[in-house]
């Protein structure tokens, strides 16, 4: 996963569904992500994933009360359990890359520590 300043085609974000997330404090949340996605959009685009058609079409009137270009977001359908599973796979490709210069880092620091 390249950091949020490298290069990339767009920002990617889950729209908030789960209110236990933010116990007792849940109301305000997708306002505050439609404020996040309104600066995104000015310079980037921003794809959104949803729980399903009737959370994309909440999400939209938000983000279009926010002012939000909503020419630089897209909505992608996918529900909780898919974004667990995508998650998880991205984070066993990402440490799939990382392993082998973690082993090669650890076999050269231990080399260095040997007592001769």
């Amino acid at each position: 996963m390249p950091a949020e300043w490298e290069p990339h085609e767009a920002t990617w974000l889950a729209w908030p569904h789960e209110r236990t997330d933010w116990p007792g404090k849940f109301a305000p949340i997708p306002c505050v992500y439609a404020d996040i996605v309104r600066h995104l959009a000015r310079v980037e685009r921003v794809r959104i994933l949803v729980q399903d058609r009737a959370e994309e079409r909440a999400a939209r009137r938000i983000l279009q009360k926010s002012g939000a270009d909503l020419s630089a977001v897209d909505f992608f359908i996918a529900p909780s359990a898919l974004v667990v599973m995508l998650a998880a796979v991205l984070l066993i490709s990402t440490l799939a890359s990382i392993i082998p210069a973690l082993r090669a880092s650890r076999v050269r620091i231990a080399d260095m520590l040997r007592y001769e």
